[in-house]
């Protein structure tokens, strides 16, 4: 891919300033993640909720990037981290072993 951040910087930027002050204005909660280069990203996020579990997903994902993905080892490693806290209701982590509910809530 042609690196294309000065189109980012003096283009997409400003608009974005824009969406966010809108956004901040009538309480929006909004991402956006734009790629400008093989390896560039920029990620805008304006939570009222960063807790949301959508916005702790995406986090998470951008942390386990390496080279030309995500490192899917770390990303299943954060999500079993959170089910053994909270809980789950996949099929996935309990065939993995871990439990449905969080160990102070099981009878």
């Amino acid at each position: 891919m042609q690196d294309k951040e000065n189109i980012y910087d003096d283009v997409l930027n400003p608009l974005m300033a824009q969406v966010i002050a809108v956004c901040k204005e009538h309480g929006i909660p909004m991402f956006a993640t734009f790629q400008y280069s093989d390896d560039g990203f920029c990620t805008s996020i304006d939570a009222r909720d960063e807790a949301h579990h959508i916005f702790q997903h995406y986090s998470v994902l951008r942390q386990c990037i390496e080279g030309n993905g995500v490192n899917v080892d770390k990303y299943m490693n954060w999500n079993a981290t959170g089910a053994r806290k909270t809980g789950h209701s996949s099929t996935w982590l309990a065939l993995a072993g871990i439990p449905v509910e969080p160990p102070n809530t099981q009878s």
